[in-house]
């Protein structure tokens, strides 16, 4: 149910962008050309993308699917800087929230996404009301093995502890960077 919630909330904010999108007639037999829907992403498992997602898309709306592919600090960078022309941009919550700050993404009609009630309350407007819903939920959990700690662990500031600051000399850091 999880994954059929993420990926009908992917093809929803796609079909809201499409829904605004018009094509040209191709010369030959009348056919509309297809439209093309920029998509900046991560590049994560793009086959699978492709063959389960993308092709199926394209081919049912009649459009062609060009991939942006980056980190989030370039591809958002683009868009701030105007060389790109994406239609639909994944990004972290973090420069989501950016992006939607400096007014850089258009706001949505909600009544396009028919189904949204349908999605987890976190993914239904994670950086308000006027932008998408979240293409992924994630929570991180704190797994210790009770046998080797003999600090208790049970909450992610524990791990500020002065008595494990030798056992892990990194986790400032990391957690600081969003690593």
């Amino acid at each position: 149910m999880k994954k059929l919630a993420l990926t009908l909330a992917f093809v929803l904010s796609m079909g809201t962008l499409l829904a605004a999108c018009g094509g040209d007639k191709a010369a030959e037999g009348g056919k509309e050309a297809p439209t093309e829907l920029v998509i900046s992403t991560w590049g994560f498992a793009e086959d699978a993308m492709k063959k389960n997602v993308y092709e199926p898309f394209e081919k049912e709306y009649n459009v062609k699917i060009v991939t942006e592919i980056g980190n989030n600090t370039d591809r958002l960078n683009k868009i701030r800087q105007g060389s790109s022309k994406v239609d639909l941009i994944y990004l972290s919550d973090y420069y989501a929230l950016q992006g939607a700050e400096e007014g850089l993404f258009e706001k949505i009609d909600r009544k396009n996404i028919p189904n949204i009630e349908q999605l987890y309350g976190i993914a239904k407007a994670p950086i308000g009301e006027d932008y998408g819903p979240a293409h992924t939920v994630a929570q991180l959990g704190l797994a210790v093995n009770s046998d080797e700690a003999k600090t208790p662990i049970e909450s992610w500031s524990d791990l500020w502890k002065p008595e494990l600051k030798i056992k892990l000399p990194c986790q400032t850091l990391r957690l600081r960077q969003g690593l």
